[in-house]
């Protein structure tokens, strides 16, 4: 059986290239130029290439456009992220904010999607697969199952999606459940739904907590880690560290005793 976004395109999507290369080439490019080596690993090429490809079927089938102010702004802020060397670390750098929400979907409820992108906001593409293409549909209720499969058009765009969430509660275990209400006691970052997050054991209000405010582990917004139960903002390079995800980057070794310094730390 064929993937949803199967065929070649002979004249791929100008704007579809550009978006591609720069979530997956410049980051790669960038490191190269800050540890040495030639950059543009043969993997890093394959998905852009991907990328492009899915990219161009979607919107050359009219079933997804991309929002020009949107991707005009990924474009800067992803270039902007990777200036200098002091992001290089051992994880992976995040993206930006702003790369997030870029393919606008046009189908309606009840049409055949490829990706829940495809779908107008507030709809899933209920029973999608890797071979098998699903239906717009509303999130699912309770009971309904979840995370079944990955969306490859969400996947090659490296998109979140919140605007089309597969449950009208969470997905906990391959199972829709009701999300925990504001102000009722939580134990993890996501039972709190979409607009909440667990803090000191309660929801509430915010999709993620900011910096300064109370956390659990993976609660924090980008850019912020949970350190002692309160969100931190990441070092910039030239600041005293302990270690690597206090980091944008890597935290470099001081002499002995002594705390080390973020910067880049190449792999």
């Amino acid at each position: 059986m064929s993937p949803v976004y199967s065929g070649t395109v002979s004249s791929p999507d100008p704007g579809a290239v550009k978006l591609c290369e720069a979530l997956h080439l410049l980051p790669d490019q960038r490191l190269a130029e800050c540890c040495g080596g030639a950059g543009g690993s043969a993997a890093r090429r394959t998905l852009a290439d991907q990328c492009t490809r899915v990219l161009s079927l979607a919107l050359r089938g009219g079933k997804v456009t991309l929002d020009a102010g949107r991707t005009a702004a990924c474009l800067e802020a992803q270039s902007a992220a990777l200036q200098g060397c002091g992001w290089v670390g051992p994880a992976q750098t995040p993206l930006p904010a702003a790369c997030q929400g870029l393919a606008v979907g046009t189908l309606e409820r009840g049409a055949r999607c490829r990706s829940a992108l495809e779908c107008r906001d507030g709809l899933r593409c209920r029973g999608l697969g890797p071979t098998e293409a699903g239906v717009c549909d509303a999130p699912g209720a309770p009971g309904t199952a979840c995370d079944l499969a990955a969306d490859p058009l969400a996947v090659y765009l490296l998109q979140d999606a919140p605007e089309h969430a597969e449950c009208s509660g969470v997905c906990v275990r391959r199972t829709c459940v009701s999300a925990v209400a504001t102000g009722e006691a939580c134990t993890f970052a996501t039972q709190c739904g979409a607009a909440a997050h667990c803090a000191g054991g309660r929801c509430v209000p915010g999709r993620f907590a900011r910096e300064g405010e109370a956390c659990i582990v993976g609660a924090c917004e980008q850019g912020a880690i949970c350190r002692d139960g309160r969100c931190l903002r990441r070092k910039l390079e030239g600041q005293s560290c302990r270690e690597d995800s206090e980091c944008l980057g890597g935290c470099r070794p001081g002499g002995p005793g002594d705390a080390g310094t973020c910067g880049a730390r190449c792999p």
